[in-house]
């Protein structure tokens, strides 16, 4: 077994991680998901496996099991980069969620304004977002805006609060508060 394709599995395994990174922070559930089953059914048994064959081949010096043990351990590398990659998602995901916090924030004054100039709460969000506004990622505008008689509020789905959940806005509140799908 040569350096070079040691030093070619290490790299390909450890790197094989990253777009996944992006995908989980993206919120992507499945991906979520996916990572986490990689990582904790397939890193362990494949490391495992790939010892098993490393060793078979130290007994027998056979170029076949020196192969299959490579490949066993390249893959086990790459399953447990998926792991490695949580964490990163983790803060793709939290700046996605700030920047979704601070557009709500901003458009909750807008409509704090529009009541004061027009008595009423708009019956759509769509004449408060300019039409030039960029639109956060976490945030869908046709999904996100409640009126009621007295108060408003603003939602934005956060993949990394639950699958289905994200963060809900009051104006009677004025905090922010988890929200979950019904």
């Amino acid at each position: 077994m040569s350096k070079h394709f040691l030093i070619y599995a290490i790299i390909t395994g450890l790197l094989a991680g990253i777009p996944m990174a992006f995908a989980m922070g993206w919120g992507n559930w499945g991906v979520i998901l996916f990572a986490i089953t990689a990582v904790y059914y397939c890193t362990i048994p494949l490391l495992l496996a790939s010892g098993l064959f490393w060793l078979l081949n130290h007994r027998w010096h056979h170029e076949i099991l020196a192969g299959i043990a490579m490949f066993f351990f390249t893959m086990g590398l790459f399953s447990g980069s998926m792991g490695i990659s949580l964490p990163l998602s983790k803060l793709i995901n939290d700046r996605e969620a700030a920047i979704t916090q601070k557009f709500c924030e901003q458009l909750a004054e807008k409509l704090d304004q529009y009541k004061k100039d027009h008595g009423i709460w708009p019956v759509s969000i769509s004449t408060i977002i300019a039409s030039e506004a960029t639109i956060p990622r976490f945030f869908d505008p046709n999904n996100c805006y409640q009126v009621g008689t007295e108060s408003f509020s603003l939602y934005y789905r956060n993949p990394s609060v639950f699958m289905f959940g994200g963060m809900e806005y009051s104006s009677f509140e004025r905090k922010w508060k988890i929200h979950l799908v019904d």
